[in-house]
Order: C-alpha cells, then sequence, then structure tokens
C-alpha cells in the first residue's frame, strides 16, 4: 500500500487498506463463477431475496428497531430502499463487479460506511449498548452476509434450481469477499454452504422473536411489491404481482412464519409453477455451457429491468 499523504488520519489508511487490499485467500476465478450461478438465478434469485432473505430476516427483531428508525423500509418509500439493494446485488454479480474499482465493490464499501453512519447516528440518541449491544454489530452484518449467501443457495434449490457443489462453494467465496469487505468478522465468512446455514441457524435461534417493527415491516415490503411500474395492464399486473409474492412468501417462510410477521398466509400456487419449470431448465444448464451462459446474460438483463420497474424509476442499475 502507497504511504499515507502527510496529515491524514491513521484511520482513514487502515480503513482504505481493509478495503482494497486483496486477502491470500481470494481466487478470483472462484468469485467470478460465483457471480455467474448468481446471474443465472434471475428472477428467482430476486424473489429469494426479496420474500425469503428479506422478508424472513424481519422475524428476529434483532434489528427491525433499527431499520424502522431509518424510516427508508415503510411507507412509500419501501420500494426504493429495496431496489438499491437489489442494484447493489446485481452490481457485484455482473462481470467483474466484485473487483475493487468497481461499481459493486464501490456500493460494498458505501455500505460499510453507511452502517458505521447509522451506528453513529442510533448511539447519539441514547442507544442502550448494555442491553442491546451496538445498532448494527458483527451479528447482524454476518446474518445479512448470510442470506446473500447460504440463505440465497438454499432458497434457489427449493424453487427448483439445482446447484452442483461447485456452485455452491463459488457463492459462498464471492460474498466471503465481499463480507469481508463489508467489514464482517472472519469467523464468520465460509466457502461452504453447509456452515454458513449452521451460522444462519444460530443467529436465528439466538434473536429475540418478531416484534411490532417486524410486521410493520413485513406490511410494508409486501404491499411495494403493488407499486411496480408496468408498461401494459398495470393494474391487473400489480394485484397478480403481490399475490405471487405473498404466495412464495408463504412457501419460503411457512404459515407460521407468516403469522409471527403479522400476514395472512397465502396458498402456494405460484412455487407450484415455477419450481418445474426452474427444475427443467436449469436441469439442461447443467450440462449445456451455452445454456448457462444464456441464463447468465438473461438474467443479467431482466434484475436491470426488475430495479427500474419495481423502483418506477427511481433507481438506476449500476452495472
Amino acid at each position: 500500500m502507497s504511504p499515507r499523504p502527510r496529515g491524514e488520519p491513521a484511520e482513514v489508511g487502515d480503513f482504505v487498506g481493509a478495503v482494497t487490499e486483496i486477502p491470500d485467500w481470494l481466487d478470483p476465478d472462484l468469485a467470478d463463477h460465483g457471480a455467474r450461478v448468481c446471474l443465472r438465478a434471475g428472477l428467482t434469485g430476486q424473489d429469494v431475496l426479496g420474500d425469503l432473505a428479506l422478508l424472513g430476516g424481519y422475524r428476529p427483531a434483532a434489528t427491525t428497531e433499527v431499520l424502522t428508525s431509518t424510516g427508508r423500509l415503510t411507507g412509500e418509500g419501501t420500494a426504493t430502499r429495496v431496489a438499491e439493494t437489489m442494484a447493489w446485488w446485481h452490481a457485484v454479480a455482473a462481470p467483474d463487479g466484485w473487483r475493487p474499482g468497481s461499481a459493486g465493490w464501490e456500493m460494498t464499501v458505501h455500505v460499510r460506511l453507511m452502517h458505521a453512519r447509522v451506528n453513529r447516528a442510533m448511539l447519539a440518541k441514547g442507544w442502550d449498548t448494555s442491553a442491546k449491544g451496538l445498532p448494527i454489530n458483527q451479528a447482524d452484518m454476518a446474518a445479512t452476509n448470510g442470506l446473500f449467501s447460504a440463505t440465497f443457495l438454499l432458497g434457489t434449490l427449493v424453487l427448483g434450481i439445482p446447484h452442483s457443489r461447485a456452485d455452491g462453494r463459488a457463492v459462498m467465496h464471492l460474498w466471503r469477499w465481499i463480507g469481508h469487505v463489508m467489514g464482517v468478522d472472519p469467523d464468520f465468512l465460509h466457502d461452504r454452504p453447509r456452515r454458513g446455514l449452521r451460522d444462519m441457524y444460530h443467529f436465528l435461534r439466538t434473536s429475540p422473536p418478531p416484534d411490532a417493527n417486524s410486521a410493520v415491516l413485513a406490511e410494508a415490503l409486501l404491499e411495494s411489491y403493488g407499486l411496480s411500474d408496468f408498461p401494459r395492464f398495470a393494474p391487473v399486473r400489480r394485484r397478480l404481482d403481490v399475490a405471487r409474492h405473498r404466495s412464495l412468501a408463504t412457501y419460503l417462510n411457512g404459515v407460521a412464519g407468516m403469522r409471527e410477521l403479522g400476514r395472512r398466509p397465502a396458498l402456494p400456487w405460484y412455487p407450484a409453477l415455477v419450481f418445474p419449470a426452474n427444475l427443467v431448465t436449469h436441469g439442461a444448464a447443467a450440462v449445456s455451457p451455452r445454456l448457462r451462459t444464456a441464463l447468465e446474460a438473461r438474467g443479467y438483463r431482466r434484475i436491470r429491468r426488475q430495479i427500474t420497474r419495481y423502483s418506477r424509476g427511481t433507481v438506476a442499475p449500476l452495472a
């Protein structure tokens, strides 16, 4: 690393070094592989991130007070905030998007800085660290990283997308690097899905149960699906999209999970449709490199469109 400019605080140099230096364990080819697997999952992957990772992440009340206090995941701004996360995820998975200097890497650094900013603001308001720990702590950040990696793999699997052992390790490796840039403790960063899921189980079991904030956040997310900007037949397609996501959410979180969040369970009609379609398509891709490449390109394009449609044009794709 280059010498620190005169007058620059030591903390700045330490931070820059932490987010730019490549650890010995990072395998660029494996990270690229993981990014391709993420894109290949297409809109099914985005459904998992929204209806399992995000919605299911509201069930433990460890972070709901902080998320509600920011005001960005409640009310009409919910779609914009969620679309920003989609744009970050998409930028990371885009070709070379995880590498230092890329849009995905820059957004990851931004996320780390925003976590620090939220912590500082909440502490200034009298947050009780003796009772609650830091507002956004290591367990919170590690759980978020696990939702994007191990939970993503599990959720897409139960929606009909099979993953080889190599695919699973590649996705975990990609998000191990992203977690490293975010400042997640190395003890929580794994290359194997099973170890990631084990950590997620422990996070869930040791977190407080859903609270009133959980219900507020869940309602805002599910209602936001009814605001997407469809070019034709918008009223009908919005109602259908809300029903589709409620169906997915019930399937992925279970009837008990929906009730914990104060939401009415729905029949899992959509998973019954998408599972066989995914199984046939991605099963064929497992033996066809050409089809895998086509699915990756399709996923890249569809996620870009989804970001714009869901945010009603307020969020632009980063890659």
